[in-house]
């Protein structure tokens, strides 16, 4: 999961949306298309936001893995479907998997959250010298 929006910069409740035949692991690429919020799926957070991004060929190989061992698989099952098919409560994920992990890394302090990884995919669009353009349309 984490390794999925750090990959692509997406936004918790865009990630919690995933389902599996929004992957495209021919053409490595992910659309874009849904969010999450306290449970209800809805549109993304604006017009801008939905669309297909590139699959880095690690992510796509970390994410066929994952879909192994995965109960749920069906194009319309989600990516990270939890013990009854529907997305994993992300206040959970966060406080009993993320944040502990973090502290032991000594990284992100109390401010850790899911929109850290969006930060950071952001800043290393900008280390990489990616265009101004580029990002956003990535982000």
């Amino acid at each position: 999961m984490a390794i999925s929006i750090a990959y692509l910069g997406l936004r918790v409740c865009e990630r919690l949306a995933l389902r599996w035949g929004d992957v495209d692991f021919g053409s490595l690429t992910v659309r874009i298309q849904r969010s999450i919020v306290a449970g209800d799926v809805n549109a993304t957070k604006n017009e801008a936001s939905e669309g297909t991004l590139p699959l880095d060929p690690d992510l796509a190989e970390a994410l066929l893995q994952h879909k192994a061992r995965a109960a749920y698989k069906s194009d319309s099952d989600y990516v990270f479907a939890g013990r009854t098919g529907k997305p994993s409560w992300k206040d959970w994920i966060l406080a009993d998997r993320l944040k502990p992990v973090a502290k032991r890394a000594k990284i992100g302090g109390v401010g850790f959250g899911w929109h850290t990884f969006r930060h950071s995919y952001r800043n290393w669009l900008k280390r990489f010298n990616t265009p101004l353009k580029t990002q956003r349309q990535l982000m």
